[in-house]
């Protein structure tokens, strides 16, 4: 492997892991492991008396670009490589085991606080703009006076000023599609949820059904359904 291909393969695996991707525990040690060794690597080349100039101009297939990415990407590298070059009594063992304990624990961190995000962005009042139920669209005059409220753990739902249901909800943003889990009544209906910005979609089964959706869409039969909802104003 070049020394160019390996410190443009440490910016892209480093990418990975500040992007925070959707991957695996599995995923996310192997890339740190990989991370480690690609700095293992960085730091053989700067005891072997490869000039700092010459290490932060090894990514020519980045040069001349100025989106956000590439600018990220060309941080993310410049970064490693300079705190490599900082820290020459650094061993490339001292080094591999720095970059490696630094991703993993960005990994877990990060994974973490996307978790708790989803649990605090779902809180308030959401209002229906879209029911669709076995591949059939419900009237629009009667899902506009639909509205789910969700607390830290609990919910309920309300046709106008009247509450239909009131349980308690879990959500895993670890899964994908997202999954989400109510209870009501001695009743439980399982989901999956998709929360961008002010929509919120969750597309559910039937109640106490064991086939969860997969997509969010439903078909004839498919005993499934898709809510749309859009953040109230506070």
């Amino acid at each position: 492997m070049t020394r160019s291909l390996i410190l443009a393969t440490l910016l892209t695996v480093s990418l990975c892991v500040n992007m925070a991707l959707a991957i695996t525990t599995e995923q996310q040690q192997a890339i740190c492991s990989s991370v480690g060794d690609l700095a293992y690597q960085l730091a053989s080349f700067r005891d072997e008396g490869m000039p700092l100039i010459e290490a932060l101009a090894t990514t020519p297939h980045l040069q001349g670009s100025t989106s956000d990415i590439t600018n990220l990407l060309r941080s993310t590298n410049d970064q490693a490589i300079l705190f490599v070059y900082s820290n020459p009594s650094m061993t490339p063992d001292a080094v591999r085991a720095h970059f490696l304990a630094g991703c993993l624990s960005y990994s877990i961190s990060e994974g973490k606080e996307k978790s708790k995000g989803d649990r605090e962005k779902i809180r308030g009042t959401w209002r229906m703009v879209s029911l669709e139920v076995n591949g059939e669209k419900a009237p629009q005059e009667l899902i506009k006076t639909i509205t789910y409220t969700f607390t830290k753990d609990k919910y309920m739902v309300k046709l106008g000023d009247k509450i239909t249901t009131a349980g308690t909800y879990r959500l895993d943003p670890t899964k994908r599609p997202k999954w989400m889990e109510v209870t009501y009544e001695k009743t439980a209906e399982i989901s999956i949820y998709e929360l961008e910005g002010n929509i919120l979609k969750i597309c559910t089964s039937e109640q106490n059904s064991k086939d969860r959706p997969v997509e969010f869409a439903t078909k004839p039969n498919s005993k499934q359904s898709l809510f749309v909802l859009k953040r109230e104003k506070p």
